[in-house]
């Protein structure tokens, strides 16, 4: 799908359902922390995913 930019042009935008954006960032974080893991390194805080405190 393309909007108009600010400029002349268009840009394309993201399409789909935003459940399942979420999913796929769950599931790439989860991928990139059990990396992390895996390696003995700290995972960082993201905070959309878990809360301190």
């Amino acid at each position: 799908m393309l909007r108009p930019s600010k400029g002349n042009g268009y840009e394309e935008t993201g399409h789909g359902i935003y459940r399942t954006a979420v999913a796929a960032y769950v599931a790439l974080v989860n991928q990139h922390r059990t990396e992390h893991r895996r390696r003995r390194e700290t995972p960082e805080y993201d905070s959309l995913l878990e809360r301190r405190g």
